[in-house]
């Protein structure tokens, strides 16, 4: 396996393949290998039941798991990447970190699906346990979403720091998809300052002459309205971000409501993290 994997964590459900497929098409487009990763996790049993159940399911468990990774390696190998899978015992999200430590993998992509806080509704319990623990890209598709063809991208940005880097990461990634990408800086002071911004655009632009590339600037009184309303006016089939800290992710959604919320849950989201692992 070489070091330009992709990881994809399968639990082998409808969302778990919507995932497989985007990563499918990512590996295709820049020669990219697939590590697909499922974890076994077998419930406690009570110590005074059969000692054998536990061994039991936890064989059960595994057979299914290897005859349904079969599918999907036969699925990736039918378009000429090469793959490697592993069926491991453990927690999901621990066992992700590992994997992605151990591989050095450059990309994440999963399925997501709701739980039950404002982060996990948009991405997943697993999805929001990784996404600060882990310093590679982490591509999340919702099991709500269609096919991974990202032609009209949004980044949003504070611009108070230099996101230079981790959108010329993303850019990377999505050149071969010929996307728009709009750069969205919400300001909450109400004074639009387009003039300053312009040298990072530009200097993007240099770099990536092949991308078109557009910045807005808009004023709102939060970075969550301000992002939920250029959505519902500005469809996009992409939402980039830099998960900076939690508590900036968690301001950004906390005034979401469900409507938007549920347009949210359809929107692929690449969190892109500032510094990435050598």
């Amino acid at each position: 396996m070489n070091q330009a994997a992709i990881i994809v964590p399968l639990d082998f459900s409808q969302t778990a393949d919507k995932a497989l497929d985007a990563a499918i098409s990512i590996a295709k487009a820049h020669t990219m290998s697939l590590l697909l990763v499922h974890v076994v996790h077998v419930p406690m049993v009570d110590a005074v039941g059969p000692l054998g159940y536990a061994a039991d399911a936890h064989q059960a468990l595994f057979k299914g798991a290897r005859e349904a990774m079969d599918k999907r390696v036969a699925l990736v190998k039918q378009h000429g990447i090469e793959v490697e899978d592993k069926i491991l015992d453990g927690f999901v999200a621990d066992t992700i970190e590992e994997q992605v430590n151990e591989s050095q993998a450059q990309l994440l992509v999963m399925g997501t699906t709701g739980a039950s806080g404002i982060l996990e509704r948009l991405i997943g319990s697993n999805a929001t346990h990784l996404l600060h623990r882990i310093k590679i890209p982490m591509l999340f598709i919702p099991e709500k979403s269609g096919a991974f063809l990202p032609q009209k991208v949004l980044f949003a940005t504070q611009l108070e720091r230099d996101d230079r880097k981790p959108l010329a990461h993303a850019l990377g990634l999505l050149v071969p998809f010929e996307a728009e990408v709009e750069l969205l800086h919400v300001n909450a002071n109400l004074q639009l300052d387009l003039q300053a911004n312009t040298p990072l655009l530009d200097a993007l632009q240099k770099e990536f002459p092949q991308t078109q590339l557009k910045l807005h600037e808009i004023t709102a009184d939060s970075a969550s309205e301000g992002l939920e309303l250029y959505l519902l006016d500005h469809p996009a089939d992409l939402l980039v971000m830099v998960p900076q800290r939690k508590s900036w992710l968690d301001r950004l959604f906390e005034g979401s409501t469900t409507r938007n919320l549920a347009m949210q849950a359809r929107l692929p989201m690449l969190m892109v993290p500032e510094e990435r692992n050598a």
